[in-house]
């Protein structure tokens, strides 16, 4: 089954409310809606919203040539799990670990220390989406990408929560 882009819900034959599905889960008209699509709405919601609205794009990235201390002190002026490494095109490279970039010494470059990134998705996935690579990588983050594997943006996991609480507010 596939859902419109709008539902109109009725009752007695009068329109309660026409809207698109996610606003029929986000905001009910009234307790005939709320009831008609029932509880955990946001976990409905979920399957709705998709990342490429809702990522955060602007975050910090450093190039696999800069040096461990510029790494470094973006990390410190950020709250982010994973450092994002891109190349001039903004194709994601890989990730640095904080904790990582942290204990090494040295003049090495943040490309010796670039892991493959493999909490990702495509733009077009759903947060569901994005929860469930979550939880398959055991990772507090998900990067989100285009089909040309450009940077789109971030969504954490406490950023997620913050979403759907704001949602059932």
């Amino acid at each position: 089954i596939k859902m419109g882009d709008r539902i109109a819900v009725m009752r007695a034959g009068q329109l309660v409310q026409y809207d698109t599905p996610d606003r029929l889960l986000s905001a009910p008209a009234d307790e005939f809606v709320a009831t008609l699509v029932g509880r955990n709405r946001s976990i409905k919601r979920l399957h709705l919203i998709k990342v490429r609205d809702v990522a955060k794009n602007d975050i910090p990235v450093v190039r696999p040539g800069s040096s461990l201390e510029e790494a470094r002190s973006v990390i410190q002026a950020n709250r982010l799990p994973v450092l994002m490494v891109v190349d001039e095109r903004n194709r994601l490279q890989g990730v640095v670990n904080p904790e990582e970039l942290l204990r090494r010494d040295g003049a090495a470059a943040v490309r010796d220390l670039v892991q493959p990134a493999e909490s990702v998705v495509e733009e077009g996935a759903t947060l569901n989406d994005a929860l469930s690579t979550m939880l398959n990588y055991g990772e507090r983050y998900v990067v989100v990408l285009n089909k040309r594997r450009e940077l789109q943006g971030i969504i954490t996991f406490g950023y997620l929560l913050e979403l759907m609480k704001e949602d059932a507010a």
